[in-house]
Order: C-alpha cells, then structure tokens, then sequence
C-alpha cells in the first residue's frame, strides 16, 4: 500500500482531528480528555501496525499544554503542530491560537506554556505553510521551517527542485525545508506520482541537499 511504501522509505506519524460534538454545544471536543481519547487509539493503532510512530501533528495545527503532557505519556519525541503566530477559529468552533509563539527553530516547550522553552522532552519543530508567503522578505527571514508544496513536486519535480533551490538560497542554509503530506495526496495515479516525488528527491540528493525524517 501507499502507507507501506511510505514508512520503508521515510516515516508515518500521527495526525489526529478533534472531531466530536458535545451535547451542549456545536463546537467541536478539545478537552484534554477527548484528545487523550483520540490520540491513544491512533497511536495504539499505527503502533500495532508496525509503525514506530513518535512524531506528531494536530489536525489542523491545533495544540495545547494538555497535548504536550499526553503525547509525552505516550514516549513521542518530536511534534510539529505550532504555526507562530497563526490565529483561527474554523467553521466547526475549534480555535487554534499560536498568536504567543514567536520561535522559529526547534525547540523543547515549556510544560505551562507551549510557546515557550522549557523542560518538555517533546521536541517542537514549528511549521509553516509554503509558498503562501514565499516572496515576502519580511517572513523569509525569520522563517525556521517551511511545508514544501508537494503539488508542485509531483507536478514538476525538475521545476521543483530550482524553486526548493532558490527558495533556500534566500532563506540561508541554517533553516529547514519540510516536506510532508498525507496518502490521498497521491491518489489517482500513484505510481506517477511516487516516481515524481523519487525524481525530486534524487535530484536533491545530487544537488547537496540532505533528508532527515522528523523522527531523525
């Protein structure tokens, strides 16, 4: 399957949405009970599938000091939900607010405050969205992370790889470029798509550019 082609190559993370309604209200559950719900069973699940899963990301960059403690409980090391300075409340009620955090680079959050360093053993790898912001030279140089378009890496993995290329020649060599996405992104045509992203990644590799998974 696409997901065991995936974990050979790379890694498979968790990536859980609160989705449930209460019976007071329409906005969706975020207590820290119901995460701790969802979190384990996805966990237990990928788990006893094989999957050695220890990175996390909450659906739709959703986050609290409640998330950190579970995901801690359940020995996860690294966690990439924080968009600094990202404010939403979706249609469905659930608010994600990362207005405090300011940090860029990897860091150990705080236990009281998630966008603050601290003593959490979850390391926190901040996310951001490429390309929305991708000619703004204000944000290009404080960036610390950035979500690739894998999109356009399927497209055109040659037109990519310059892109990828400039991209980090502007933002300077101490950042990161992430790259990640879920399996549907690769449905219909799989194969074509799989072969593009390994031409992407070939060129990459004979172009000096280095992979870690998020685990790594």
């Amino acid at each position: 399957t696409i997901v065991e082609r995936m974990a050979f190559n790379g890694e498979i993370g968790c990536h859980t949405h609160f989705g449930r309604r209460t019976a007071e209200s329409d906005n969706l559950d975020s207590s820290p009970l119901f995460q701790k719900e969802l979190i384990e069973q996805a966990t237990h699940s990928l788990r006893q599938k094989g999957y050695p899963t220890l990175s996390f990301r909450g659906g739709a960059g959703f986050l609290d000091k409640h998330t950190l403690r579970i995901l801690c409980n359940l020995n996860y090391s690294v966690d990439s939900s924080i968009t600094p300075g990202f404010y939403t409340k979706r249609f469905d009620g659930l608010v994600i607010d990362h207005r405090r955090c300011t940090i860029w680079h990897p860091y150990y959050p705080s236990w009281k405050d998630h966008c603050q360093p601290g003593g959490s053993p979850i390391l926190e790898v901040p996310f951001f969205k490429y390309p929305l912001l991708m000619y703004s030279n204000t944000y290009l140089k404080i960036l610390g992370n950035i979500s690739y378009n894998l999109k356009e890496i399927l497209d055109n993995p040659d037109l990519a790889l310059k892109r990828f290329r400039r991209l980090w020649e502007k933002m300077g060599s101490e950042y990161t470029i992430e790259m990640s996405w879920h399996p549907y992104n690769f449905f219909p045509n799989v194969d074509e798509k799989l072969s593009h992203l390994r031409r992407f990644l070939e060129l990459a590799l004979a172009n000096d550019f280095q992979f870690w998974t998020m685990q790594r």
